[in-house]
């Protein structure tokens, strides 16, 4: 009955391909598996043919001086050098110091904006 109905081309749930497993005669279980074979390829061409949300194109990385670093962490240039191993998105290279654009970007969001806070540097009460 269930080879009939998945041939006719009829609506099969999932509690009556389960039920024939345990009921469909041992001689006609190689065709179930065949059919569920069919269901497994095609669900796994259609996972493969169609770009899932939470993969983005992966773009080339972009590696800041440190000129430009500072200006998008708001710190200073002497402060990007004095911690740059701290930082998780600085690398050395041969050449000088670059900063993953990309790196910066994450830790943003999950750190905050700022690496460190000024203090004011006023002597006296507060105004």
């Amino acid at each position: 009955m269930i080879f009939e109905q998945a041939q006719s081309g009829g609506d099969l749930n999932l509690s009556q391909v389960m039920a024939a497993v345990s009921t469909v005669p041992t001689h006609e279980l190689p065709r179930l598996l065949g059919y569920l074979r069919e269901i497994e390829a095609a669900a796994i061409v259609r996972l493969c043919a169609t770009p899932r949300p939470h993969e983005v194109a992966c773009e080339p990385e972009q590696l800041l001086d440190i000129e430009h670093a500072g200006k998008k962490l708001s710190v200073s240039q002497d402060y990007l050098y004095r911690h740059w191993k701290k930082l998780p998105f600085a690398q050395k290279c041969g050449w000088g110091l670059r900063f993953s654009a990309r790196g910066i970007d994450e830790y943003i969001r999950h750190k905050g904006m700022t690496l460190y806070t000024v203090r004011d540097k006023r002597i006296g009460g507060s105004n």
